[in-house]
């Protein structure tokens, strides 16, 4: 009962390994077989019966199969001379040791400011723009604040969550249950028959038996990312209730910690916000320096041979500004781009191919922006681009630049935002 489920695992990183092209990508997976593997191993060999040795057997066949693949995929990838590319496309980047997740000194400073040491801890809402990293910073949690923290992560996109209040209560708790088990603490999450009558009674007596089991010096940090998503229990007649359970929690549990992740203000989604979180901190997350941007581009993990020619790092940052997601995009399209060409130095015109490519590779991401800055948005938008005066719309110009689609200044904040708009909306 203990092998099978580890194997099923094993089994299942091999079948990504044959599907994936990127040698990077391929050992990626073939190194997490293996580590699977040596755990079985260490458990079997203190295992007593004939069943646990048959099976200690054909565990260590199996890892003589995977490290000699793993072993001969090393040296094909040396002698094809192939850059690793580490960089993710569009997901969150996982909790890492490497410079894969870099920056964000400054927002890890903000969390501990407000929640550490402090008696009554304010609601936190962690807010910027799509793609601005801040799904990324969630899962960086438990590296960025260490062990005071339990912190337990709420995708409020899934559908549990906007299904019932029945639902969203027993997701919590298991969200809440593998949060706190990443942290030792074993805590069962609610069965549907306990919330079947008085839902919130039983979730507040829930939480109860999660107090008690956290160590003193420990706090539990829920973080709801893509917070927004609850507008629709407010829209089916049970968000009000919910908000105000949620109030009722923050003000009389000081050892749980309530935080907000989104790409709106409560103040852009109305009252029933405003008036509930009144007191909330707002931490905004916005672009990367490029003092930030440089380890994830120069070294993101061990053994990464680019180099950049004169000019071309300075250009990659230049036409991402340090926005995350293109940031990403961009260095993702460039090792691939290297690889293809069996070189390892970036130059500009490399830099330039990776562009071109990343503007279309991430078509969704700006026809995103585009849709989301509405008709008068794109109004000005459009008028930027032409060179036009600029259509007389305060809401809409302050808008752009509190969702750092323009900067101060009122030009684009993104060269590579202006340059989609030019290609795709005004040359059509």
């Amino acid at each position: 009962m203990t092998a099978v489920p580890r194997l099923d695992r094993v089994a299942q990183h091999i079948e990504q390994y044959l599907v994936l092209h990127s040698a990077y990508r391929k050992s990626d997976a073939l190194r997490g077989a293996i580590d699977e593997v040596e755990v079985l191993q260490k458990s079997l060999i203190v295992v007593r019966g004939r069943v646990a040795a048959r099976i200690l057997e054909v565990v260590n066949t199996w890892h003589r199969l995977l490290t000699v693949e793993y072993q001969t995929l090393q040296a094909q990838a040396k002698e094809a001379r192939e850059i690793p590319n580490p960089f993710v496309y569009g997901n969150p980047v996982a909790e890492t040791a490497y410079n894969v997740f870099t920056g964000r000194e400054d927002i890890r400073q903000h969390i501990e400011e407000s929640i550490l040491g402090a008696t009554q801890v304010p609601t936190l809402l962690l807010q910027g723009p799509r793609r601005m990293g801040k799904s990324s910073i969630l899962k960086q949690l438990p590296r960025m604040l260490g062990l005071s923290f339990a912190p337990v992560e709420v995708d409020c996109q899934n559908p549990a969550m906007t299904e019932s209040l029945l639902m969203l209560l027993r997701y919590l708790s298991r969200a809440m249950s593998d949060g706190l088990q990443c942290r030792q603490i074993q805590i069962e999450p609610l069965a549907r028959e306990a919330l079947a009558h008085e839902p919130f009674t039983a979730f507040d007596e829930w939480l109860d038996r999660v107090e008690q089991a956290l160590p003193e010096s420990m706090r539990l940090l829920l973080c709801l990312d893509e917070y927004e998503y609850l507008q629709h229990t407010l829209e089916a007649g049970w968000g009000i209730a919910l908000l105000d359970a949620l109030r009722h929690t923050l003000q009389h549990r000081p050892r749980l910690v309530l935080m907000f992740t989104g790409a709106h203000t409560f103040a852009e989604l109305g009252p029933a916000w405003t008036g509930r979180f009144i007191n909330a901190r707002r931490i905004r997350v916005s672009f990367l320096t490029y003092d930030e941007v440089l380890p994830l581009l120069t070294r993101p993990i061990p053994n990464f041979d680019m180099t950049y020619a004169p000019g071309a790092l300075k250009a990659l940052y230049t036409a991402t500004h340090g926005q995350p997601f293109l940031t990403q995009a961009l260095a993702f399209e460039l090792v691939q781009y290297l690889n293809e060409q069996r070189h390892t130095e970036a130059t500009l015109e490399a830099v330039e191919v990776a562009i071109t490519r990343a503007l279309q590779a991430g078509d969704s991401y700006f026809a995103n922006v585009w849709n989301d800055v509405g008709s008068e948005g794109q109004a000005i938008l459009r008028a930027l681009v032409c060179g036009e005066t600029l259509p007389d719309i305060p809401e809409a110009l302050s808008w752009l630049r509190e969702h750092d689609v323009l900067n101060d200044a009122g030009t684009f904040a993104v060269p590579m935002v202006e340059r989609w708009v030019r290609e795709h909306i005004v040359k059509g």
